[in-house]
């Protein structure tokens, strides 16, 4: 006689029933929760290549439109080759199309690699260029400028298309995990585990925004303060080159004078960022001697321009690497001229083992709560509208290089005057 199956479900009691049920419930959530952060993490990686993708295409309107500009007038237009804005493109397209083959998925890079290999190419022809360009080579030229932006369009419309799919794919998970459990508990877990998670990205997006942000604020620094000092540079030498005999020897020796202050602008810069540099690295160091104090400051005054209204009250000997002190001083000095009031003064005070090092203007000084700021990378607490900031490394380079040294430095303001004060060792022989 066959056996009849019993119900094994009242056997079974509710708590066993209610476990189960929640692990159902716990294997459901965990699948959607897995599912909505791959989502997640295909918006993250999209947009990230739609971005460089973008910003390479940036890059490319750059070099195309300096090189049409130098063909249309080579007289007055800078040639590719010596036109730093080229380079900075040049240079900011490569680096976009390596950081691009990190993030693409494998069947991409054969793409990507021929998208390299015409940039190479098309840079290479637009910086071989000699003279007067004729007809046949520049369509060579415009058509070596399609093969790079074909593809690069092509990439970066397959890029979107990606993006609103992982978009609509985001949003679909989104509405299963809101609508999937009606159980008031298990909602209210989901709704908590969202909020964090939300907060979580929220976080990660605003660090990535705040990161593209500074870094495209960079780059329009860098291009600017470095193409402020060369433009005279440029312009002089050019005319040096080609009419030395017109000028007089008071106008030569102006002109040699120019180049070389703006000159030593140009080096200041490049070495805030050669040691910023070498600071992420960690190879960065310095050579402790014993300095006199107002030989180092009139030596770093020596490279700043219109130096008249700095007063300088120095004396005594300072434990510290020549260069690295220059270049602090000179930073001090030169973010008092640009930030500060029209007084500048220099000034030392020797105590207890410690060579006090104040540089002072009569500006307006510094809000509260920007006081450290300033000495973070890339950011300034005088920005002008219309205009890129500055770099923003020379407070964070001379912070970093005075505790290199077994110093510090720090901002003050006291009694209408703002004061960047330098500590480092004194000469205990002094």
């Amino acid at each position: 006689m066959p056996q009849r199956l019993s119900n094994p479900f009242p056997r079974i009691g509710a708590a066993t029933l209610a476990v189960i049920a929640g692990l159902v419930v716990i294997v459901g959530l965990s699948v959607l929760v897995v599912s909505n952060l791959e989502t997640s993490s295909d918006i993250q990686k999209e947009s990230t290549e739609s971005h460089l993708l973008a910003e390479m295409q940036i890059a490319l309107t750059t070099l195309e439109e300096r090189f049409i500009a130098w063909e249309q007038d080579p007289g007055s237009s800078v040639h590719p080759v010596d036109d730093a804005t080229v380079a900075i493109a040049t240079a900011d397209f490569k680096t976009r199309i390596l950081e691009l083959s990190t993030h693409i998925d494998s069947e991409e890079h054969a793409e990507v690699e021929e998208l390299s290999e015409a940039f190479d190419e098309y840079a290479g022809a637009v910086l071989a260029t000699e003279g007067g360009v004729d007809s046949a080579q520049y369509r060579e030229i415009s058509a070596l400028s399609l093969a790079v932006r074909r593809p690069l369009l092509e990439l970066l419309e397959e890029e979107n298309d990606h993006l609103v799919e992982s978009v609509e794919a985001d949003r679909r998970s989104d509405v299963a995990v809101s609508w999937g459990f009606p159980a008031l508990l298990v909602l209210g877990l989901i709704a908590l585990f969202f909020v964090l998670r939300l907060q979580r990205n929220s976080r990660q997006l605003d660090e990535m925004r705040r990161i593209n942000d500074a870094r495209s604020e960079f780059i329009a620094s860098v291009s600017h303060e470095l193409r402020t000092p060369l433009t005279p540079v440029v312009a002089l030498s050019h005319e040096l080159r080609d009419r030395t005999a017109e000028f007089s020897q008071e106008e030569l020796s102006e002109f040699a004078a120019t180049i070389a202050r703006e000159s030593d602008e140009v080096a200041a810069i490049v070495n805030d960022l050669l040691v910023a540099a070498r600071f992420e690295t960690g190879q960065i160091s310095v050579v402790a001697q014993t300095l006199d104090v107002r030989e180092q400051i009139e030596h770093a005054l020596a490279t700043v321009a219109e130096t008249e209204t700095v007063a300088v009250e120095a004396s005594g000997s300072v434990i510290a690497d020549s260069g690295r002190l220059r270049q602090i001083l000179r930073n001090l000095v030169t973010n008092a001229q640009h930030y500060g009031g029209r007084d500048i003064k220099v000034s030392t005070h020797q105590a207890n083992g410690t060579m006090q090092i104040t540089v002072a203007d009569s500006g307006p000084g510094i809000p509260p709560a920007l006081r450290e700021r300033i000495f973070e990378a890339y950011s300034s607490a005088h920005e002008d509208q219309g205009m890129p900031a500055s770099v923003g490394l020379g407070l964070t380079v001379s912070r970093s290089l005075a505790t290199l040294m077994g110093g510090s430095l720090h901002y003050h303001h006291v009694d209408g005057w703002s004061r960047m004060v330098l500590r480092l060792p004194a000469d205990s022989e002094v």
